[in-house]
């Protein structure tokens, strides 16, 4: 199994915890985050309180491709309510290109939608 298989299978038995969010860096706000994957080179932090992976270890393609499943899984989780997507130039007014997942457009928490 490739590294990138092996990150994409981690992040589906663990998005769960984490709908916000899925970075390829350390975050800046001291958050606590706790690894869940070291292997191989790859690393996955999980940060339980805000709900959102770190990723290292990975080309930018496989980032990338890691980060667009990321998203297909969050979207197929509840056809009713899809989540909105924004970047954090346009939520936050930053010039980062990372992505975020805002959260239900119909107010219900993850943990209610149709799945």
């Amino acid at each position: 199994m490739s590294r990138l298989e092996i990150a994409k299978k981690v992040i589906k038995e663990n998005i769960k915890d984490a709908e916000f969010g899925i970075f390829p860096n350390r975050n800046i706000a001291n958050d606590i985050m706790m690894n869940i994957y070291a292997k191989d080179g790859v690393y996955i932090d999980i940060c339980y309180d805000y709900k959102y992976f770190e990723v290292f270890g990975l080309t930018g393609k496989e980032f990338n491709e890691l980060k667009d499943y990321y998203i297909e899984l969050l979207f197929n989780k509840c056809e009713e309510c899809p989540y909105a997507l924004l970047d954090c130039e346009t939520y936050y007014g930053t010039t980062q290109k990372q992505y975020f997942v805002a959260g239900c457009k119909k107010n219900k928490s993850p943990e209610n939608c149709k799945r």
